[in-house]
């Protein structure tokens, strides 16, 4: 008890802890991980979802670059829609 740790450094911050008390170690219930269980589920179901999504619109898209030789400028061709500013 009243044990200081080192810095910890994550992406945004630096920490250090104050250890004030100990518990012994217990499994954790359905009920301490419900909440946390159900947001991962969830995570991994739109993921995959947005995956699915995301291959079918690559699919279903035609995109075509090219690069216009004489002015060094990407001219972009959008052939089933002109677009005003295409060359």
């Amino acid at each position: 008890m009243g044990v200081v740790s080192d810095i910890v450094e994550d992406a945004d911050a630096f920490s250090i802890f104050l250890v004030n008390a100990r518990e012994g170690e217990r499994d954790a219930t359905f009920e301490d991980v419900k909440d946390r269980l159900t947001e991962v589920l969830k995570n991994q179901k739109a993921k995959v979802l947005y995956d699915a999504l995301l291959a079918e619109a690559r699919e279903k898209t035609y995109v075509e670059t090219r690069l216009d030789e004489a002015s060094g400028a990407d001219a972009r061709q959008c052939p089933r829609h002109p677009c005003p500013d295409s060359r």
